[in-house]
C-alpha cells in the first residue's frame, strides 16, 4: 500500500471521458503551433488520441469525438520536464519524448490542468 497526498491507494484506478468540438479545439491547435511548436506538438498528440481511440457523435448537428481513458495512479510517471504548478508556462515540452506524450496527458488530467478545449469529466474513481 502507498501513500500518496491526502489519500490512501492500493492499485487504484480512475477513468474519464475525454471530449473535443474539432474545429475549436483546431483553433487552439494553430494558435500555439504558431508560436510554440512543441505544445503545438502535444495538443495534436491528444487530438489523435481522441480521434483515433475514442469515437463520434452527432448532438443537435455538431460534431464531437470522446474516449474513455482509465488508468491506476502507479501506471503514470513524471517525464522530464513536467511542471506540475504552471503546467502550460513552466514544462519544457521540447524534453518530452514522444514515448512519453502519454504520462503527460495522464499527469495533466489527473492534476487537473486545463487542457484548452478537451473536457475531462470524471466519472469513476476508486480513490474514493
Amino acid at each position: 500500500m502507498k501513500i500518496r497526498g491526502d489519500f490512501v491507494t492500493n492499485s487504484s484506478s480512475v477513468s474519464y471521458i475525454l471530449t473535443m468540438k474539432e474545429d475549436l479545439f483546431d483553433r487552439t491547435v494553430n494558435m500555439f503551433d504558431g508560436y510554440n511548436s512543441e505544445r503545438g506538438s502535444f495538443l495534436k498528440y491528444i487530438k489523435s488520441k481522441i480521434k483515433n481511440e475514442g469515437n463520434k457523435i452527432s448532438i443537435d448537428g455538431e460534431e464531437l469525438f470522446f474516449m474513455k481513458l482509465t488508468f491506476g495512479n502507479d501506471d503514470i510517471n513524471h517525464p522530464e520536464g513536467y511542471s506540475e504548478k504552471n503546467f502550460w508556462l513552466d514544462t519544457d515540452f521540447s524534453n518530452i519524448k514522444d514515448d512519453e506524450l502519454d504520462e503527460l496527458l495522464k499527469l495533466a488530467i489527473a492534476d487537473g490542468q486545463d487542457l484548452l478545449g478537451i473536457g475531462a469529466t470524471l466519472i469513476d474513481s476508486s480513490y474514493f
